[in-house]
């Protein structure tokens, strides 16, 4: 019998070290259980943050667009009131949407204005997005004939100032000799043999 109690009291003993060695595991797991959720919380507040402070980028980007814009319209057709609205309609798509306005009454952008609006907003988008993608070149080819003659001159002087605002070069390709004289550098091709002008 003193033999089945100490065998008793040896398990006893063992489930006791057992029990604090485990307790003192669970201790552990506990504390590291609170720093992962501590981890988790911190990147989900910082999620959180870095959503806001790309919202808060793109809304930038989307009033420089606009300024921009409406620069370049005020500018080109001085003598109209064209007002361009863009509004970031959904953040996380990044979609646009686009008003234009004339002397404040809303105008179609497919069907209630010449080509000539609708290039010059194409030139200054595409300089923009270019410009967002670190490439510095645009090339025009044709496009600007759209713009009415009397808006020509001030479409290209916009275009000059923006390119020397922001370092960028555009190649203008045309088969009208008249827009010879917006270019610093002149190429002339002709049946296949290329010549400086």
């Amino acid at each position: 019998m003193i033999t089945e109690l100490q065998n008793l009291k040896y398990k006893l003993d063992t489930l006791k070290r057992t029990k604090e060695a485990n307790e003192q595991s669970l201790g552990i797991m506990m504390n590291e259980l609170n720093e992962a959720n501590k981890e988790m919380n911190f990147i989900l507040e910082s999620r959180e943050y870095y959503k806001k402070a790309i919202d808060i980028i793109y809304e930038r980007s989307v009033q420089e667009l606009k300024d921009i814009l409406n620069s370049a319209l005020h500018y080109v057709f001085y003598d109209e009131d064209y007002e361009l609205d863009i509004e970031l309609t959904d953040k996380r798509g990044k979609s646009l949407n686009m008003r234009l306005f004339r002397e404040g009454k809303p105008v179609n952008l497919k069907r209630g204005t010449g080509m000539g609006v609708k290039t010059v907003i194409s030139a200054v988008l595409q300089m923009y997005y270019l410009n967002c993608k670190n490439s510095k070149i645009l090339m025009l080819d044709e496009k600007y004939s759209a713009v009415s003659v009397e808006y020509t001159d001030r479409f290209f002087e916009f275009l000059s100032q923006m390119c020397e605002k922001l370092d960028f070069r555009i190649i203008l390709i045309t088969h009208d000799e008249r827009f010879l004289r917006v270019g610093d550098k002149h190429y002339v091709i002709n049946r296949g043999r290329v010549t400086v002008k």
